[in-house]
């Protein structure tokens, strides 16, 4: 999966055991986070795509673009949920 996801998204992923004190190995894959939206975005590309409608639910925020800037932005690129809040909103 990890192979076919680079190929197709050029996001490299990483694999992490995370067995802990199991008996049997459980292997976890992730991505950083503006790479996981990217992913995101991929497998939700359209409204009417076959999906679980709590997958779709949590990833709903995340597909929703952030604004336009007609001049690109000093810093780091905004990516996620954090930038679509209020000023008078808590984190």
């Amino acid at each position: 999966m990890q192979t076919t996801i680079r190929k197709l998204l050029s996001a490299s992923g990483a694999i992490h055991d995370s067995s802990g004190r199991r008996q049997r190995p459980l292997w976890v894959l992730r991505y950083a986070k503006a790479e996981s939206i990217r992913l995101i975005g991929w497998m939700y590309y359209a409204p009417d795509v076959l999906c679980l409608a709590r997958k779709r639910a949590t990833a709903e925020p995340f597909l929703r673009p952030l604004g336009y800037a007609p001049v690109r932005p000093v810093g780091r690129p905004r990516v996620g949920w954090v930038y679509n809040h209020r000023a008078s909103d808590p984190l």
